[in-house]
């Protein structure tokens, strides 16, 4: 049986929510649940308070995580018919890459190759 959402009007933004009535209040039609949030606060996304092992947060809390979490726009730019994305900012090398030295363009191993075939 579902029970209906409580009106959030009164609720205080800085007053701690469990995690599960957190997502019904802040997100009434869904896409969030319990354990999203937990993710969240795993990556220092979400501030949340653990008190009796149980975890809390605060409509605030969740509105700077939306902040945190938002995801910027590229613009895209057209050169002589072709689409150039320019980036905001560029993307973090990701941990555990095989890679040691500096990776290899597929422009850069094209040039390398035509200029090995002209010093031949």
């Amino acid at each position: 049986m579902n029970l209906p959402v409580p009106a959030n009007d009164n609720i205080r933004p800085d007053q701690l929510l469990p995690l599960r009535e957190a997502c019904k209040i802040a997100f009434p039609l869904g896409g969030m649940t319990v354990s999203g949030l937990r993710r969240e606060a795993s990556r220092g996304h979400l501030a949340i308070m653990r008190i009796a092992n149980k975890d809390f947060t605060t409509l605030r809390n969740i509105q700077e995580m939306g902040n945190l979490c938002r995801v910027v726009a590229e613009d895209l730019t057209s050169i002589g018919g072709m689409n150039v994305v320019k980036a905001e900012k560029p993307l973090p090398e990701q941990p555990g890459s095989l890679s040691t030295g500096a990776s290899t363009l597929p422009r850069d191993a094209l040039l390398a190759k035509i200029q090995r075939h002209r010093n031949a």
